[in-house]
């Protein structure tokens, strides 16, 4: 998952100020799927906000569609998972031709 959420062409991802408390709340609906350590949860969630604005947007947004939390979305927020989405099945493609 690391590879695909973290790719380069999603670090064009718009990041906004008005996404801050929309990503926080995302954050806390689907932060059991991010496979932070809990014996260590507030400096793995640290670390986890200290990655690259677009990739933790990309990794929220992608987690909200996994854990059918999309619905949480806010209007920007949704357009930019639609962009994630677009992209998607290139990147999958290039990533399924790497292991053959």
């Amino acid at each position: 998952m690391d590879v695909f959420t973290k790719a380069a062409e999603y670090m064009e991802i718009p990041v906004r100020r008005t996404d801050d408390e929309p990503l926080q709340k995302l954050f806390m609906l689907v932060r059991s799927e991010l496979n932070l350590d809990l014996k260590n949860i507030k400096q793995e969630q640290a670390k986890f906000w200290k990655q690259h604005p677009a990739l933790v947007k990309t990794e929220l947004l992608v987690q909200a569609q996994l854990t059918r939390e999309f619905g949480a979305l806010s209007p920007s927020l949704a357009g930019d998972f639609r962009r994630i989405l677009e992209t998607a099945p290139r990147l999958l493609e290039e990533l399924m031709k790497v292991t053959h």
